[in-house]
């Protein structure tokens, strides 16, 4: 919309419109097409994948020089063609918005140091040093273990790719309420022209400058995907020959946080499949004893039992969460009636389990509960009506 103005005030407004439907319906096909095609080429590969494998095990007798020549390259295509199809899949849903994250807390320093060791031989190889930094030694956050490992192997993958000299560096730095993490190398660089699409499908990181490099152009759109699935962001400082660094920072969630957006995504999900939404508080009423008489390590221990306790008992697609040191929310599918019996078990559970670790050891448990839709229409609703069944009962504990 543009305004025509006449002495000072608009007398018309030219409006121009862009009817964006058949673009609209040509990108959907597309994305089906590729979804399609994709689930159609797995069964195939998997079939010739395992062919390969049994000529290369040497099943069916020895190899010849000239035979592992031709057979072990036909398993890294495959492989490749694999990751490709894994690739197209991911990009599809994503687009789609077809794709779900499924997370938890993860300690991110540990799951970065783990997908580092897995590239120690790759770089040491090229005589490239990696170098890990955190400035804390654990760093718990709330994400998809599974998708974030999938952007440190791609970034990681990236930079030993690219770098023939040099050292490859990660940082994790916790800072007030986001994670941010960086990899930087000392390779050949990117072009500050091709800055702005280098996060773009099928873009080629360094196809300019390495044309023969076997990739799919994929692994850096999947890792913005992924970041914006974790409500995160991604961004690329680099130079031609001065290196490259990739950074992602993702929201640092405070407990609280969780539990409502746990609890909020539980409430559509029962609306959808008619099912029960319940919640469970639990509470260790003398934590503080514990702690005074015994350590806070052994009254830790104690919280990380009755958690352990509740996460074996629970069904597909329940979850539980500490909530507090002393306090444990467990998010299920049970009945009013059936409350007052769970409760019962795991208290009974937890009496025989603390034998094991000190015949001193007492917990005096409290609970409080809520059902939607009827002790609450959302999650601030739900929370507070457990908390308050919670002090009561634990008022009628103590009387």
């Amino acid at each position: 919309m543009s305004a025509i103005q006449k002495n000072g005030k608009v007398e018309e407004v030219t409006i121009l419109v862009d009817d964006i439907s058949e673009h609209k319906q040509t990108e959907i096909m597309k994305n089906e097409f590729i979804a399609s095609v994709s689930h159609e080429l797995r069964t195939p590969l998997t079939i010739i994948r395992e062919s390969l494998s049994l000529l290369s095990d040497e099943l069916f007798g020895k190899l010849s020089k000239d035979q592992e020549d031709i057979v072990n390259p036909c398993i890294e295509e495959v492989d490749r063609l694999g990751r490709i199809i894994n690739n197209l899949l991911d990009i599809s849903r994503m687009e789609g918005q077809k794709i779900k994250i499924v997370r938890e807390i993860v300690d991110i320093v540990k799951l970065a140091q783990g997908v580092v060791s897995t590239f120690e031989n790759k770089a040491e190889s090229k005589n490239l040093q990696i170098v890990f930094n955190s400035n804390r030694d654990s760093i718990n956050i709330y994400l998809d273990k599974d998708r974030i490992i999938q952007v440190f192997m791609n970034l990681i993958g990236n930079a030993i790719k690219f770098t023939d000299k040099g050292k490859i560096e990660i940082n994790i730095t916790e800072k007030e309420n986001k994670v941010e993490c960086c990899i930087a190398d000392t390779g050949i660089g990117i072009d500050p022209n091709n800055l702005g699409t280098i996060f773009d499908r099928f873009h080629k990181v360094g196809k300019v400058m390495r044309a023969g490099e076997k990739e799919s152009g994929l692994g850096l759109s999947i890792s913005k995907g992924i970041v914006k699935l974790h409500k995160g962001k991604i961004w690329v400082d680099s130079q031609i020959n001065d290196g490259s660094k990739f950074c992602f920072v993702l929201p640092h969630y405070k407990t609280e946080d969780i539990i409502v957006e746990h609890i909020e995504n539980d409430i559509k999900k029962v609306e959808s499949t008619h099912t029960r939404l319940s919640l469970l508080l639990l509470r260790l009423n003398n934590y503080a004893d514990i702690e005074t008489n015994f350590g806070d390590k052994k009254a830790n221990r104690v919280i990380k039992l009755m958690h352990k306790i509740i996460h074996k008992s629970l069904a597909q697609g329940e979850f539980s969460f500490i909530k507090e040191k002393n306090e444990i929310i467990l998010f299920s599918d049970i009945t009013r009636q059936n409350i007052n019996i769970l409760f019962s078990k795991l208290n009974d559970i937890l009496k025989e389990s603390l034998l094991e670790i000190d015949s001193d050891l007492k917990a005096e448990l409290s609970f409080g509960y809520s059902l939607y839709p009827d002790d609450g229409l959302n999650a601030e609703q739900l929370l507070k009506h457990a908390s308050n069944m919670l002090l009561k009962n634990e008022d009628s504990d103590r009387n």
